[in-house]
């Protein structure tokens, strides 16, 4: 997994596993573009095969998914 944005100091911040921001690209979860302010992760998704291999999610959304928020 990678991550976006500014650091939010969990342990996956670690500075090797940092993405540019995928800007424009849509949420996994609320399905709204991320923005250049956001900050999140890059996972791998297992699709069709005309869907993306990666998938991003703002921070909010995956906590909110995981039933932290």
């Amino acid at each position: 997994m990678k991550w976006f944005g500014e650091s939010w100091g969990a342990p996956v911040c670690e500075p090797e596993d940092h993405a540019a921001t995928p800007v424009g690209k849509l949420c996994g979860g609320c399905r709204e573009p991320i923005r250049e302010i956001d900050h999140g992760v890059i996972m791998p998704f297992l699709g069709s095969e005309t869907d993306d291999k990666e998938m991003a999610m703002h921070l909010s959304c995956l906590m909110r998914n995981l039933g932290f928020g």
